[in-house]
């Protein structure tokens, strides 16, 4: 068939069925965020080796640590707007290309002051490929189906992560610590060279640059094949280029108040999840568990975080983002009160359900984070979210030791860490009330079909 003179690119993505070029965009998107759960994963599983090869106190790694989080959030805020500024492709490609080389140059390594840097300068690539993969697979992918495609790719974070672990229990005892710095770093380099070739452009971000109309044109032909395109045809999309610095963006045209919210949405969760990564199998433990027990808890948590993200996605395709993630939160809320009283029998099927709920309504949050900003800002609207959202990551550990420390009992820890998922609820519920008028997402969508 052939199309009209002006086509609105929106509106054909979201018409069509999803085909082979979006998956080969989320197949790419997905492995870069698998390299980036893996590397994230590596210094944590080598940390003690490292020290102690390098004669490093671990008080004194503790900076490594956090030089790596400074840098992921450094990382989110630059690359995002990098990205919205000049494209996605590269920008994602030079993440990669970052953190590749400087897990490789973290072999050479002989001092703290040397990880300082490394770890800095890998966490601003791996902080920055994660925002700028989901910005470009929910500009792919047609809204009816956005948050379930954009979480299911968002799991590869959690799958590189845990895959990190099976690698480094089979090359630690023979190769030592170096080996995963090799694999982490040569991995995603032999990656870059199909990014290059296969990973397009974001095809809303060129039409609103109104550039390289021949490319927009031969990227819409490989979305709709069996479209003929007229020459001459001319590409449209319903937003404009924003001008000026983008974050500033992120507080106009209404979007403050939506903004602030989804900040706190983030950083309530992240308290919570890193809290839990950090302590929640010290605390079973300590609790009276044994030390089977205590690793079937960890790993019923990543199961439930994946199924969690793939359900709670889907689900919020069809009913929704914000009544599935405000309920999400506060399921999350009670599913932490309950562990806290949870027999042994009941412990591994509600810590799955904990995993089912933050996890997969913190991918949910991602989701929707890339689905309420305009193409100008998205990237750094995705940025700037995970990036904020680090306070908590770094506020949940710090929380979780100072407990410890007084020996609080598990019922006690759990029931203060529901509070702020509850808190993540309510910032949810806000945010749906604050959100722009006439702005489209999914629950308009959903209360659209009702009437």
């Amino acid at each position: 068939m052939a199309a009209t003179s002006q086509v609105q690119v929106a509106e054909f993505i979201d018409q069509r069925p999803i085909g082979r070029f979006q998956i080969g965009v989320m197949v790419w998107c997905f492995l870069v965020i698998f390299f980036d759960g893996f590397d994230t994963q590596t210094i944590g599983v080598v940390a003690p080796l490292l020290a102690k090869s390098l004669g490093i106190e671990r008080a004194a790694f503790g900076l490594v640590f956090t030089s790596g989080l400074v840098g992921l959030m450094v990382g989110c805020i630059v690359c995002g707007v990098l990205a919205d500024w000049y494209g996605r492709k590269y920008v994602i490609i030079g993440c990669a290309a970052l953190f590749g080389l400087t897990s490789l140059a973290t072999v050479l390594a002989t001092t703290v002051s040397q990880l300082l840097v490394l770890r800095f300068l890998t966490g601003a690539g791996l902080g920055g490929a994660l925002p700028l993969a989901v910005a470009l697979m929910a500009e792919y992918a047609p809204r009816r189906r956005q948050a379930t495609i954009v979480t299911i790719m968002a799991c590869s974070f959690s799958v590189g992560a845990g895959i990190g672990g099976l690698v480094a229990s089979r090359l630690l005892p023979i190769y030592g610590w170096q080996s995963m710095f090799y694999v982490g770093g040569i991995a995603p380099l032999v990656l870059i060279p199909f990014l290059i070739r296969y990973l397009p452009e974001s095809i809303k971000l060129l039409v609103l640059v109104k550039k390289a109309n021949t490319k927009i044109a031969e990227i819409m032909q490989r979305i709709g094949p069996d479209v003929t395109f007229a020459p001459g045809t001319t590409f449209v999309i319903r937003e404009e280029k924003l001008e000026g610095f983008s974050a500033q963006h992120l507080f106009t045209d209404g979007r403050m108040l939506m903004t602030i919210f989804l900040w706190a949405a983030f950083v309530l969760n992240y308290t919570v999840l890193y809290f839990l990564q950090s302590w929640l199998v010290t605390i079973v433990h300590n609790a009276g568990l044994t030390v089977e027990q205590s690793a079937l808890s960890l790993a019923m948590f990543q199961v439930g975080a994946t199924v969690g993200a793939i359900v709670l996605g889907r689900l919020s395709d069809s009913f929704g983002f914000y009544w599935i993630l405000g309920l999400a939160f506060v399921c999350a809320s009670v599913s932490l009160a309950f562990l806290g009283f949870a027999g042994t029998s009941m412990i591994a099927l509600t810590v799955f359900a904990v995993g089912f709920f933050v996890v997969g309504g913190q991918f949910g949050a991602i989701a929707l984070s890339g689905a309420v900003y305009p193409t100008a800002i998205r990237s750094t609207g995705v940025g700037w979210a995970l990036a904020i959202g680090r306070i908590g990551s770094i506020g949940g550990p710090l929380v979780g030791g100072l407990l410890l420390s007084l020996n609080w009992p598990m019922r006690d820890m759990f029931l203060i860490a529901a509070v702020p998922a509850l808190g993540a609820a309510l910032a949810i519920y806000f945010m749906s009330r604050a959100r722009p008028r006439g702005m489209v997402d999914a629950d308009a969508r959903f209360l659209a079909q009702q009437t």
